[in-house]
């Protein structure tokens, strides 16, 4: 325990040990290892994973961010959107979608 707290000593030893995710990480491990073994394998794996999901919706996001070719979806600029909003509230009974307002005349 003496080398765990050198290593980390702003780390709550009690709240590691309630730790669920840190407590299935280590397994039977757990107390046959050095406890800041097991932390420092769990930082590096969990910080791995933390930054994949980032890396992941950051990917997500700039594909569903552009115009999408494909996908049918009809892009409006900032102005345009604010007017058909205002349209749609103004005319509930005759919302337009996107689409019917780039086309109209």
């Amino acid at each position: 325990m003496k080398d765990f707290t050198e290593r980390y000593p702003d780390v709550d030893l009690g709240k590691l040990d309630d730790n669920r995710a840190f407590r299935r990480f280590c397994g039977s491990r757990y107390g046959k290892e050095p406890l800041g073994d097991l932390y420092e394998d769990y930082l590096e794996i969990a910080g791995n994973a933390a930054q994949a999901a980032v890396q992941k919706a950051e990917s997500k996001k700039e594909r569903a961010t552009g115009t999408g070719g494909g996908s049918g979806a009809e892009a409006l600029t900032a102005s345009q959107q604010k007017e058909l909003d205002e349209w749609n509230r103004s005319y509930p009974q005759m919302k337009m979608t996107a689409k019917e307002f780039l086309s109209r005349e």
